[in-house]
């Protein structure tokens, strides 16, 4: 279980950075903070923001595939 939980975690840090460079497209464009929450239907979102090069920040919510459910249920949120 530990070494499911390993390979899970490994592949939704995989994740969350290639989720997260794809919008950075601009160049000088600096990530400043991430982090998973609950959303308002059960699931989860990747939540970020992200310093545009003219000073303006931009944030956003992408939806977290649920394979990734067990891993935030057990390492994120287990004490909601």
């Amino acid at each position: 279980m530990l070494e499911h939980l390993n390979e899970l975690r490994e592949l939704f840090f995989k994740w969350c950075d290639e989720t997260v460079i794809s919008q950075m497209m601009q160049e000088g464009t600096i990530l400043k903070q991430w982090r998973p929450r609950r959303s308002e239907n059960g699931g989860y979102e990747l939540t970020y923001e992200l310093k545009l090069p003219d000073g303006t920040t931009a944030a956003a919510a992408v939806p977290i595939p649920d394979r990734f459910k067990e891993l935030l249920d057990k390492e994120f949120f287990e004490d909601d």
